[in-house]
């Protein structure tokens, strides 16, 4: 790990951020879905009340932490810097820390600020607070994977709004397929963000399992990707 080309690319992402509007925008669906959720009537047990809390918490991961990651990488893959980078020495640890420092700092301030608007008080349990560690983790490898094979800056909102369909809207399913397409309610169960729902809500710790095998999947995926880049030295484009 080279701490000098992470800084070199902390720092360029900070003035990404500074002149970037469209980045700045990009809180204001989970900051604003929180507005709405705090104003919306109490269910009627203790566990549907803290439905809000984790769909927030998914839907901030899926639209911050993976979408910035998808939007930076491709940014730079459209400048023709992120080339020269992968084609470098600099190694997929100094990519990944200096592209995530900037945009964690991002999401978990956004998670943070949602939260605080929500206003529902709990305490997380440790198996809890690593599901949300792992759930993080998850989509900040898969935004740097699917950044990595991201053409275009044109085509990040395709891809985010893939990722915010079948990932951030999981529980959704769940909920509106109750007693409809089993078969897609059973996959919808196993997804990141339903997972971590039925962790932290029903106490199934069992299931934490699958989200390390979501996460190492994940960081699989974006390693491959990284892997694929640096051997063909993006011929794939």
């Amino acid at each position: 790990m080279n701490l000098q080309r992470i800084f070199a690319i902390v720092e360029k992402d900070v003035k990404e951020f500074i002149k970037n509007p469209m980045l700045y925008l990009i809180p204001v669906t989970p900051i604003f879905l929180a507005f709405v959720y705090s104003r919306l009537s109490t269910f009627e047990d203790a566990s549907s009340n803290m439905y809000p809390t984790y769909i927030l918490i998914g839907i901030t991961f899926t639209m911050v932490t993976a979408n910035v990651m998808i939007v930076l990488i491709a940014e730079e893959y459209d400048k023709q810097t992120l080339q020269g980078l992968i084609l470098s020495p600099a190694s997929f640890i100094d990519l990944l820390v200096g592209k995530s420092l900037v945009n964690t700092i991002f999401s978990w301030l956004t998670l943070f600020i949602s939260l605080l608007i929500l206003g529902e008080r709990q305490e997380f349990s440790f198996i809890t607070i690593c599901g949300i560690v792992l759930l993080f983790l998850f989509f900040l490898f898969l935004g740097l994977g699917v950044g990595l094979f991201t053409p275009s800056i044109s085509l990040t909102t395709t891809y985010s709004m893939v990722i915010l369909l079948i990932f951030g809207f999981s529980p959704f399913i769940k909920l509106l397929l109750v007693d409809d397409i089993k078969i897609i309610q059973t996959i919808a169960s196993y997804l990141p963000v339903s997972l971590l729902m039925d962790i932290a809500l029903f106490e199934k710790n069992s299931l934490i399992v699958w989200l390390v095998v979501w996460t190492v999947a994940a960081v699989a995926f974006s390693v491959i990707s990284f892997r694929i880049k640096q051997k063909k030295g993006w011929a794939l484009n």
